[in-house]
């Protein structure tokens, strides 16, 4: 049998620390799944079936010509809208729609997107282009948050619901345009979730976020840091229908 080895005077004094306590033992209430599942407002409701879901930040992201923006402006068409989308076979639930269009001048809009522009302002889906948001200093992470407050503070003035914000391209507003850093991604996600949280406290406006962004060429690697993937809540990646070349 194992004998343990004499403890020395020196080790076997009592510890006041461990034998004396000077306060109680804390008690430990362990969380409530239960509640928690059953409470309305801890549930994530989609708002584009399994799409995009309510308050949170959903990140599009694929590669040159891979029809990004046509994905998220027909996203915001069929929101504004609110009925069944054909497109993507689900249920929507209705909201106002706000389109930060950081990459495309007027004339882009009216040569890609002529159609779809008619239609997204007999929606009502509100568009910011390229040389408004310039003009609004919005071309920087502070100035995109700032943004996205003013617009929150306007639609809750104006007694909305519910909210959806698209940032496109958020590559863009980088001090090196196209390439942001692993701070600037990080920097933009936290200003955008706490806003998230702020609106809801604030005004009960449930504010959901769509941002877009760039792979490479070879659609193998992202646009600049790619903490935004590990950051956000969910990632659709766009990719060329049969392999990289789409064939």
């Amino acid at each position: 049998l194992y004998t343990p080895p004499a403890a020395s005077a020196a080790n076997s004094a009592p510890s006041p620390a461990m034998d004396t306590p000077t306060e109680p033992p804390r008690r430990i209430v362990y969380s409530d799944l239960g509640d928690i599942a059953s409470n309305p407002e801890n549930r994530v409701r989609p708002i584009l079936g399994n799409w995009l879901k309510q308050r949170e930040i959903t990140f599009i992201v694929g590669g040159s010509k891979s029809s990004k923006t046509t994905l998220g402006v027909q996203m915001a068409i069929d929101l504004c809208d609110g009925e069944y989308s054909e497109l993507f076979d689900c249920e929507v639930l209705k909201q106002r729609v706000v389109y930060l269009s950081y990459e495309l001048k007027p004339e882009q809009w009216g040569e890609r997107y002529y159609n779809a522009g008619n239609l997204l302002k007999k929606k009502g889906v509100n568009i910011i282009l390229k040389e408004q948001l310039e003009n609004l200093g919005a071309f920087s992470v502070e100035g995109t948050l700032r943004l996205c407050h003013d617009i929150c503070d306007g639609e809750m003035e104006q007694g909305a619901k519910r909210l959806t914000i698209f940032i496109d391209n958020f590559t863009l507003v980088a001090k090196n345009p196209g390439n942001p850093t692993a701070k600037e991604c990080k920097a933009l996600y936290e200003g955008l979730d706490k806003l998230i949280e702020e609106c809801k406290r604030k005004a009960g406006l449930i504010l959901t976020i769509i941002v877009v962004g760039h792979t490479s060429k070879d659609g193998k690697k992202l646009r600049g840091s790619s903490v935004m993937v590990d950051l956000v809540d969910s990632v659709i990646l766009i990719s060329p229908i049969g392999g990289e070349n789409g064939e």
